[in-house]
């Protein structure tokens, strides 16, 4: 496996592609999100393949929250 090649997006990086706040991406991430995500120790990690075909699929279930 190449080193440089990533398997899984922290939390930062998909709020980032979700225009999301800090708070509402990890409120979206720690309810049941509609792709498998990974906690290891206290770190979380969400694999990218699966994240890319939810975000690509265009299916708007569940919204992330609302953040006003």
């Amino acid at each position: 496996m190449d080193k440089n090649l990533k398997d899984a997006y922290t939390v930062k990086e998909v709020t980032e592609i979700m225009a999301l706040s800090r708070t509402a991406g990890y409120e979206f991430i720690n309810n049941n999100p509609p792709f498998p995500i990974k906690h290891i120790g206290k770190c979380i990690r969400i694999p990218i393949q699966p994240f890319q075909a939810w975000w690509n699929s265009g299916d708007t279930s569940p919204q992330p929250p609302q953040v006003n």
